[in-house]
């Protein structure tokens, strides 16, 4: 409802414009990447190519849209927040977003709003599998969805696969191995403990590791998906290449000007100020 009130009463940015033109283009039978250039990851720009292949071309569809990722926003972080914050007191933290969500202050389809949701996503599913009895096709689909953010935005999605993968890695793999190979025999209450506790324990150690080949899997299908239809080479080059050489453009001179006039305005104000400080100390006695 807030997000739709706010796409009645802000008109439509020029941004907006940028992602449905690109979108409208894909939409006709264009590639990205092949047919023309764009420094940004596909995900967001195919999802409103299929919407207006399916619905057509309407701002009705894409507000829609928004609408509906913003729902998921609030929904998503309430199951994290939930984990710390028990009770009325995670819904309280969480009742704010209805306003602060992305597409409430942004009112349309953007992919830094995209690559969000699809981190909230997988972290909701990462904790699903890792503290919860889940079967393997459940896990493994859970961990396909970790590449999502990738294919939304590139600076924000790729960290956070490589986090995840470490993550999975470690506690799926290398912690118990780790940890058994240097505490040693541990006392006989303890022992059973461990007893009582490692089929829990093993459930989730598996639950973590067929998430972990779902990651792989998707890895592997966005690779085969991009090298079918855009080609590797182009994409590699949009993606990294192209936006790494926008991103080493801006420099403090070309951001601020020469950095002299600054030096010597700030002296001068350091100077006038205590100057002026000493002036007032001197009147005092006369």
């Amino acid at each position: 409802m807030v997000h739709q009130w706010q796409t009645g009463r802000i008109g439509v940015l020029g941004d907006y414009a940028y992602i449905v033109d690109t979108a409208w283009r894909i939409a006709q039978g264009e590639v990205m990447y092949r047919d023309f250039g764009l420094p940004h990851s596909p995900l967001t720009f195919h999802v409103q190519a299929t919407l207006i292949r399916v619905f057509g071309f309407s701002y009705g569809v894409t507000a829609w849209y928004c609408t509906v990722v913003n729902v998921g926003y609030v929904l998503l972080t309430y199951g994290l927040v939930r984990v710390l914050v028990p009770g009325w007191s995670g819904v309280a933290l969480c009742v704010p977003l209805v306003w602060l969500a992305p597409h409430s202050i942004y009112p349309h389809p953007f992919y830094d709003p995209d690559a969000c949701w699809l981190v909230l996503l997988n972290l909701n599913l990462l904790h699903w599998v890792a503290t919860r009895r889940v079967g393997a096709v459940v896990a493994f689909l859970g961990g396909v969805t970790t590449v999502l953010p990738a294919l939304a935005k590139q600076n924000v999605g790729y960290p956070y696969v490589v986090l995840v993968v470490g993550v999975v890695v470690w506690w799926g793999w290398v912690r118990k191995r780790w940890a058994g190979g240097h505490v040693g025999e541990g006392s006989q209450e303890e022992s059973k403990e461990e007893r009582k506790e490692e089929g829990t324990e093993e459930l989730d150690v598996v639950g973590l590791r067929w998430f972990g080949a779902g990651v792989a899997a998707g890895v592997v299908g966005a690779v085969v998906w991009l090298g079918l239809t855009c080609g590797l080479e182009n994409y590699w080059f949009w993606i990294f290449v192209s936006a790494s050489r926008r991103l080493a453009r801006p420099t403090i001179p070309e951001t601020y000007g020469n950095y002299a006039p600054w030096a010597v305005g700030g002296r001068w104000y350091l100077a006038g100020g205590c100057g002026s400080g000493k002036g007032r100390r001197r009147a005092r006695p006369g």
